[in-house]
């Protein structure tokens, strides 16, 4: 590709409400590789972009990969730690924010941009904070905007300076002297070439004004910050908290707050098509027939219900019938959708797709369109095997994406369900996913499929037909069990000698000991080898739990008395799936097995010393969880594995809620 088109590629990238996730997809096609090892700007501005479309943890992935070419480039140094900012990993951004202001060499521009991001995470720790702290945290992020600010004279630090020194209890007049330098250096950045329509300066004199107590001009300004932001996610979410924040001291804020509606996010559930049976007329009394009048009514409704909600983000199977019209629906109003399946992806096309049948192979193309331009997650990439725990496992696991990422935007997370509420249903399904999701205290919303059904044909009673049988699995067959796993191992375990080894284990394997004594509930299984322990609980804040004690109790421990240094600590590996519950004829007790059990352990390795990093799957199950304190900050998609057998695992570091 000449470099005439890479420029015109990143000129695409520019324009309003571009498909940010199908250009990243056009990015990585052969012809682009040679420009993401050679050229920084690729990871910057599709960077910048993803941070702006509200996806901070893609942006965070694509800025690590273009470091692995250009490793010193401080853009994508500092990109790296406003991603994880905006995906509230706020230490780990504190920690690439300080090396980077420990560099002496950077420019003074540079330099006040990484300033601006340091007065920010602490901004961050002010609005998280409860107490008289909170004053303190203002105080310093007004003095690191001050000092970016008395660098470049640039009116992104004056404005964030003047909000957070209100915020401090500063004097009014020294607020009000900010906001009118913000405001006269923002007229003049407007008058750079391509900067009139820019949000954060339009966002700027919002703020700016509504500090200086005119309104109506606040107004003003920010109704045309939002119309330049083209619907972008992060861009709104970001101009909405600086408004929260202000409304604390300036009630008048709330006013203003109503131009910045962001969406829910759903998790949506369906009825899939039925199963076509030999007999011509067999499909007419079954719940969900193959009738492409039925199925453009239901496309009508679902429209009509996503005009009302005007959803953020998406969340559903892609299965034929309610899922797969809930998903071209989603792309076909621009928003972000997520693709999340039970097993393989050829089990998942003959169960829930095309059936392996040519009279429906036109799902499984509306199906590969769709996944083309979506978010996939995969609640195992194993087969289904007649397994139906998988389906249950895959609905907790949807739920608590969708909580996840609703949390992540400080959104509402809601259902969106095609519920036939009078045909039988399986152990698992749509009514499950649906029930579950209510006893968890959260609104939901539902479309009658049995009332479109007699509205498209009224012939047709509401049931008659008889319920799907259930999958059939082979005799002797032992179904797989959903656990949380937790493998863990003692950094400079290595350095020890033979005379050092028997204290250390005495010591070591008494604190697992006695962490285990004081777990809420006993593990299913304890093991050990070397350094290394293996422990499964049934429930995923039991595993939370354990492994925080255990950090905790082992980060105490005097391991000088033992001759190893006294950094040494442990790290720890947690993950959900299913596995194999089986007794152990070796050890003679019950033990657990599978491909799941093999990730959990891979996960242990990629984790920092002195910390417990979860797989997207456990961190899902865990939001799903009610009555815990623990937070899981998203740390970046990780390869896992070894030559014959890698996998991409999103991870995240999980913490109490205190810390």
């Amino acid at each position: 590709m000449a470099e005439m088109d890479l420029d015109h590629f990143l000129g695409e990238l520019d324009q309003c409400g571009v498909e940010i996730i199908a250009l990243l997809q056009r990015s990585h096609a052969e012809e682009f590789r040679k420009h993401w090892q050679s050229d920084p700007r690729l990871a910057r501005v599709f960077g910048k972009k993803l941070i702006s479309a509200g996806q901070p943890a893609v942006a965070f992935d694509i800025v690590r990969e273009g470091l692995l070419a250009h490793p010193d480039d401080p853009e994508l140094l500092r990109l790296r730690a406003l991603a994880l900012a905006n995906g509230r990993n706020i230490p780990k951004a504190e920690e690439y924010v300080y090396a980077l202001l420990n560099d002496s060499t950077l420019e003074d521009k540079f330099q006040a941009q990484v300033l601006s991001l340091a007065g920010r995470l602490k901004k961050d720790r002010y609005r998280a904070a409860r107490g008289p702290g909170r004053v303190l945290l203002a105080r310093e992020s007004a003095r690191l905007y001050e000092t970016a600010f008395g660098i470049t004279g640039a009116s992104y630090p004056s404005i964030n300076a003047a909000t957070m020194s209100l915020l401090a209890g500063a004097r009014t007049e020294k607020v009000h002297e900010l906001a009118r330098a913000a405001v006269q250096q923002a007229l003049i950045e407007r008058q750079q070439p391509g900067a009139v329509e820019d949000y954060w300066l339009l966002a700027t004199l919002g703020e700016a004004h509504l500090l200086l107590g005119d309104i109506a001009q606040s107004r003003t300004w920010y109704e045309q910050a939002v119309n330049s932001a083209c619907g972008q996610i992060g861009v709104l979410a970001t101009m909405r908290h600086q408004v929260q924040l202000l409304q604390e001291r300036l009630p008048a804020a709330g006013g203003i707050l109503e131009l910045f509606a962001i969406g829910p996010v759903v998790a949506f559930v369906g009825h899939r098509i039925d199963r076509p049976e030999p007999g011509a007329q067999r499909h007419l009394g079954l719940r969900f027939p193959p009738d492409p009048r039925l199925e453009e009514r239901l496309r009508q409704a679902i429209r009509e219900e996503l005009d009302r909600l005007n959803p953020t983000a998406g969340y559903c199977s892609g299965a034929c019938g309610s899922d797969l019209l809930f998903a071209e629906l989603m792309l076909e109003r621009k928003k972000e959708l997520h693709l999340v399946l039970p097993y393989a992806r050829d089990d998942f096309y003959a169960s829930s797709v095309d059936f392996g049948l040519a009279a429906m192979r036109d799902y499984r193309r509306r199906f590969d369109a769709v996944a083309e331009r979506a978010h996939i997650h995969y609640g195992t990439d194993e087969g289904y095997l007649g397994d139906e725990g998988l389906l249950e496992f895959v609905s907790d696991f949807t739920q608590g994406l969708a909580i996840l990422r609703a949390a992540e935007l400080e959104v509402e997370a809601l259902t969106l369900a095609v519920l036939d509420p009078v045909s039988p249903e399986r152990r698992v399904g749509t009514r499950h996913f649906l029930e579950t999701w209510e006893e968890r205290g959260r609104r939901s919303q539902v479309i009658d499929l049995a009332a479109l059904r007699t509205e498209v044909n009224p012939q047709v009673p509401a049931w008659w037909g008889t319920a799907e049988p259930a999958a059939q699995v082979r005799p002797g067959f032992v179904t797989r069990e959903v656990k949380t796993m937790l493998f863990a191992d003692v950094k400079n375990y290595s350095q020890l000698t033979d005379r050092q080894a028997p204290a250390f284990f005495g010591q070591f394997l008494g604190e697992v000991s006695q962490v285990i004594k004081e777990a809420r509930r006993y593990p299913a299984l304890c093991n050990t080898w070397g350094d290394g322990l293996f422990v499964v609980f049934h429930r995923v804040v039991d595993g939370a739990d354990f492994a925080l004690r255990l950090l905790d109790r082992i980060t105490h421990m005097d391991f000088a008395k033992v001759g190893l240094p006294p950094d040494t600590t442990v790290r720890i590996g947690l993950h959900a799936g299913p596995v194999y519950p089986q007794w152990d004829l070796l050890i003679g007790r019950l033990n657990f097995f599978g491909t799941h059990v093999n990730r959990a352990a891979r996960i242990e390795p990629k984790t920092p010393p002195g910390c417990v990093y979860a797989s997207e799957q456990f961190a899902a199950l865990l939001a799903t969880a009610p009555d815990h304190d623990f937070v899981c900050e998203y740390a970046g998609v990780y390869l896992l594995g070894k030559e014959h057998d890698q996998f991409r695992c999103a991870l995240y570091r999980l913490r109490r809620g205190e810390e």
